[in-house]
């Protein structure tokens, strides 16, 4: 087992306290992380050197980078990752109860959230909002590259694969109302439940969602079937959103994506964030349309809450050390 990184804060060295104090925290900052990207070398050597290599080597390497992205976010809200001056979850709180009382107890659910590493304590993120405003039994995260949790997922979409799907825009993918159909047939109105699920309920139906930026979400896509050789993937589902996205990425991106005529741009007007996807696709399987509204609701607060809202750029990414490290995780040595 690898040794993680001892998550005591490491001192700056004497050469900066020559400085003036208004730029002591930036230095000290910049100190640590070349004393980290140092070690994580140094490390990463070492591991070689004891013959470990490839996905071994790359969570190994990304689990110590996450340890150190921990130890310097302590000052964050822990649950929306903001700094606590602009903390929004309060603000979503409400939401959270209020989709509580909106949804069955039988609506069966689950979204298995793969979270990539880069995406991990950005104060940007979508699919943190998930957690915050929908009862915890319906969202259970996974990060890509930390130790172990690759495995768990496999383990939970072996339970039944069958109910199963993963949303990926895929040549060969369904749309949510194909699988649902080819669920029925498949199953029938006799079909024998999954240990542990009563005969009463509906089949859970757990979805894979890849969280990250279409890149980092298609390279995990592709990490997983190569990972799980001697395990089929899920069916893949896709989603046509009809209207365009408010997250603060995507209008940036695509936001001019539906004025456009040709094919190209079209697909990338349907991208939208992994918060805004989980909303249609609860809805397409049967929740209520408030649900996804408030998960919208939820994006619009976090826009605001980085300064997006008013064409502001957000600082909270750019300044963010561990973002830079989780950059160059791979790149060292």
């Amino acid at each position: 087992m690898v040794e993680l990184f001892n998550r005591k804060a490491m001192a700056p060295s004497s050469r900066i306290n020559n400085l003036h104090p208004s730029q002591h925290q930036h230095a000290a900052q910049f100190e640590r992380q070349g004393d980290w990207l140092s070690m994580l070398r140094s490390r990463k050597q070492d591991m070689v050197a004891k013959g470990i290599k490839g996905w071994d080597l790359m969570e190994a390497m990304t689990t110590l980078t996450l340890n150190y992205k921990d130890s310097i976010s302590q000052h964050r809200c822990q649950k929306c990752w903001l700094d606590p001056i602009k903390c929004i979850c309060s603000r979503l709180s409400k939401l959270l109860v209020d989709n509580t009382a909106t949804l069955d107890d039988k609506f069966s659910v689950k979204l298995l959230v793969l979270m990539h590493s880069k995406e991990y304590l950005d104060a940007g993120n979508s699919a943190k909002l998930l957690r915050m405003v929908l009862p915890n039994y319906l969202v259970e995260y996974y990060i890509f590259g930390k130790i172990g949790d690759v495995h768990r997922l496999a383990q939970e979409m072996s339970v039944d694969l069958t109910n199963t799907m993963i949303l990926w825009p895929d040549k060969n993918a369904l749309s949510v109302s194909q699988f649902l159909e080819q669920q029925s047939t498949i199953c029938g109105d006799d079909m024998i439940r999954p240990s542990g699920e009563e005969n009463n309920q509906k089949p859970l139906i757990r979805t894979v969602v890849l969280d990250g930026t279409y890149t980092q979400a298609r390279n995990m896509h592709n990490s997983l079937r190569k990972r799980l050789l001697d395990q089929p993937l899920p069916v893949a589902v896709q989603l046509r959103p009809t209207v365009s996205s408010v997250f603060h990425r995507a209008q940036k991106n695509y936001g001019q994506a539906h004025q456009q005529q040709s094919t190209e741009v079209s697909e990338l007007a349907q991208r939208v964030s992994t918060a805004e996807a989980c909303g249609l696709l609860l809805t397409e399987l049967g929740a209520p349309p408030k649900i996804q509204e408030t998960i919208t609701q939820a994006v619009t607060i976090n826009n605001e809450a980085l300064g997006h809202a008013c064409g502001k750029n957000c600082s909270e990414k750019e300044s963010d050390v561990g973002q830079c490290l989780l950059n160059k995780n791979l790149e060292v040595g």
